[in-house]
């Protein structure tokens, strides 16, 4: 009996442990959170009186070169550098290369090597060496960021051209003689540079050839910097002009009396037709993006069956001919304000300009009461409608077909505008405290705190005041500020050729938010800001 309850207890307990066993992968030890890193090299780094066709660099751990785009060599050297890698070590291969002996060469590896097994990259990590019996030591540092949004810029190529035989087109035909990359940041350093002065110029690489190409936005800094003296600078990028003022780019015929004149940077535009006193034109220009406007030209003068040219600024001469026109165009509301405040006017624009308007056409009434108005031309395409307002009211422009007579004899099709005026129970208010006892002259906007920052509110300053805004939304908003140094009421980008840097942006600090029946206060103090 004893026996049988001992063989029992040994079977149950067999069972038991079996069940509690469980078949486990293997962890394979701690996960590799440690980026690879340099523990020796062949020649040693910084070394001084180099002569080898070959650099080795021995790693802790197993790597591969994973970004080879990110490997710099500054000042560049003529031919391609063939890099291999194998186990732990990296070669780098300089046969054939034509090594100059003023120069001390740097080779940036940060970013381009990576471990084998979790894909960490290499931090940090520059390798220098000089055929001359010392080395520069001297960096630069610094920051590129957006001259009109202040973002950093990455995927810049940063580059020094020695003073000495610089001229302004050098940037567009040579490479730089000292260069490196920007990271993510905006951040760069360049190592290794003689106390030399140097112009500094950045651009956007696009097609990776370490040369600026018209289409590629950049940066500079007016005067040439002494290395040594300044080791920290921060470089304003912009897109560049791309053509001079008053450029034609293109032109169509749209109607029997009506071209479209594609214009970069116009100024100043002088109409003139040349060898017909019959031609007479009434024109607008209509604002575009990326420095193009649109003029648009009408020719009141019913001429058929003939070419037409005419001077812009005696700058270029445009051959305007009559043939069939590409399109009709009837006249359309193409943009109107439906939300405004109480004592601002109502604005809506047309796509072309038109030779008469019905005004018995246009009705405006608040539910079903009928209300007086007067409209106004504010320019060809663009007219506002004045009416007595109440906060927190609903309006509508009824503007019938057959209102507008477009110079192509094409009438407008009906429209209805609904208009919604803010009210002081639904928004909230913003009391600004401008100090400016400089009376530095600047554009200050208030924009919506988001990627678009569109503008809310536009204030131009060039004093100490006050400044109380009524009827802003709930929401948060930014102050932008911009020195209007040329004081022509709008942001310039500067000119390389000329040497003008782009006018000076900044933001204040603080978000403003608003909040429905709130007073916000908010000091702004040009003198503080302008001195950063």
């Amino acid at each position: 009996m004893q026996n049988k309850f001992l063989l029992n207890w040994i079977i149950i307990s067999v069972l038991i442990f079996c069940s509690c066993a469980q078949i486990v992968s293997p962890t394979g030890g701690n996960k590799d959170d440690q980026n690879p890193f340099v523990i020796q090299t062949e020649p040693g780094n910084q070394t001084t009186t180099f002569h080898s066709d070959k650099i080795k660099i021995f790693f802790n751990e197993y790597i591969e070169l994973k970004h080879p785009e990110k490997v710099i060599v500054s000042p560049p050297l003529k031919e391609k550098i063939n890099i291999d890698f194998k186990g732990k070590e990296l070669f780098i291969d300089l046969k054939n290369q034509v090594i100059d002996t003023s120069y001390t060469y740097t080779i940036n590896l940060s970013g381009s090597v990576a471990d084998v097994h979790e894909g960490l990259t290499l931090k940090s990590y520059t390798y220098s060496f000089t055929k001359n019996n010392y080395i520069n030591k001297d960096s630069l540092y610094g920051k590129i960021e957006d001259a009109f949004s202040k973002k950093a810029c990455k995927d810049f190529v940063i580059g020094l051209y020695e003073q000495s035989g610089f001229n302004d087109s050098l940037p567009f035909k040579k490479n730089p003689t000292y260069y490196g990359l920007v990271n993510d940041s905006g951040e760069f350093v360049i190592y290794n540079l003689p106390k030399n002065k140097f112009h500094v110029f950045c651009f956007n690489d696009l097609n990776k050839n370490l040369k600026y190409e018209n289409n590629e936005a950049l940066g500079y800094i007016r005067n040439p910097i002494q290395i040594g003296e300044e080791n920290s600078i921060l470089v304003r990028t912009n897109k560049p002009n791309l053509y001079g003022d008053n450029k034609v780019l293109d032109k169509q015929k749209i109607g029997t009396n009506t071209y479209l004149v594609s214009i970069y940077r116009p100024k100043n535009l002088n109409i003139i037709p040349i060898h017909n006193d019959k031609v007479k034109f009434i024109h607008f220009l209509k604002e575009g993006l990326n420095d193009i406007d649109t003029l648009i030209l009408n020719n009141e003068l019913q001429i058929k069956d003939s070419i037409i040219q005419i001077s812009i600024e005696n700058k270029d001469t445009i051959e305007l001919v009559n043939h069939k026109p590409i399109r009709n165009k009837k006249p359309v509301i193409v943009n109107y304000s439906s939300s405004i405040k109480p004592e601002d006017s109502v604005v809506f624009m047309l796509n072309y300009p038109c030779k008469n308007i019905n005004y018995n056409r246009i009705k405006l009434q608040q539910d079903s009461i009928i209300l007086a108005f007067q409209i106004r031309q504010i320019n060809p395409i663009k007219y506002c409608v004045l009416f007595n307002k109440v906060e927190g009211k609903q309006y509508k422009l009824s503007i019938q077909d057959s209102t507008f007579l477009s110079y192509e004899d094409e009438y407008n099709m009906s429209k209805q505008v609904d208009i919604k005026t803010l009210s002081s129970n639904q928004t909230g208010e913003i009391k600004l405290n401008i100090i400016n006892s400089k009376q530095v002259p600047c554009l200050i906007y208030l924009v919506s705190n988001n990627e678009k920052e569109e503008t809310i509110e536009f204030i131009k300053n060039n004093t100490s005041k006050q400044v109380t805004l009524k009827y802003f939304n709930p929401g948060e908003y930014k102050v932008k500020i911009i020195v209007d140094s040329n004081r022509n009421g709008h942001w310039d980008k500067g000119e390389w050729f000329i040497k003008t840097e782009p006018e000076a942006v900044y933001y204040l600090k603080e978000i403003i938010g608003v909040r429905v029946l709130w007073e916000i206060e908010q000091t702004i103090s040009i003198d503080h800001i302008t001195q950063k």
